[in-house]
């Protein structure tokens, strides 16, 4: 589960980067992908000594519940490929980020009131969009999904077992 935590933390300091790249006013495709690609070069540098050697010691159990969960975000992924169309999302996550980019800069937007804090996600759902994809966002929204349901699971199993462990897996993964 370390590659879990790796993920998350080259997630947020992409998210931070995007940030001041925002206050600074630099929010241009070449910046937002050489934030994207140092980024990536961080997790594939932090990950080079993780190995999957530990899905072999899993037990039968493990190993159905881990299908189950693959079969789970296969089932919603054409659902994450659609164009989106949700009020939340087209109104606060996508339209936010968009006036960033058109301004070029993180900005005081007086008529909404959730721009004064914007969201770590929201700072990532920037990249893709600056580079003309709004369908990214929302797989990037599932990743967060399947990097969470993976956390709870990496901190209930060693604290409450096996039997614990599976109802909160599925709890957070639904």
């Amino acid at each position: 589960m370390e590659i879990l935590y790796r993920a998350g933390f080259a997630l947020g300091g992409l998210s931070l980067v995007v940030f001041f790249l925002g206050i600074t006013g630099l929010i241009s495709p070449p910046y937002l992908v050489i934030a994207l690609a140092a980024a990536a070069g961080f997790l594939i540098y932090s990950c080079r000594a993780v190995s999957f050697q530990g899905l072999k010691g899993l037990s039968f159990a493990e190993k159905l519940l881990l299908a189950a969960c693959v079969l789970s975000v296969l089932s919603i992924m054409p659902l994450a490929l659609m164009p989106p169309s949700v009020r939340d999302e087209l109104i606060q996550h996508l339209a936010l980020p968009k006036l960033y980019i058109g301004a070029g800069r993180i900005w005081e937007i007086k008529h909404i009131g959730f721009s004064y804090l914007p969201q770590n996600i929201d700072l990532l759902y920037l990249i893709p969009l600056a580079l003309g994809n709004d369908i990214a966002p929302r797989l990037l929204h599932l990743l967060f999904a399947v990097l969470t349901a993976g956390l709870v699971y990496s901190f209930i199993l060693p604290r409450g077992g096996q039997e614990d462990c599976t109802p909160s897996l599925v709890f957070s993964s639904t």
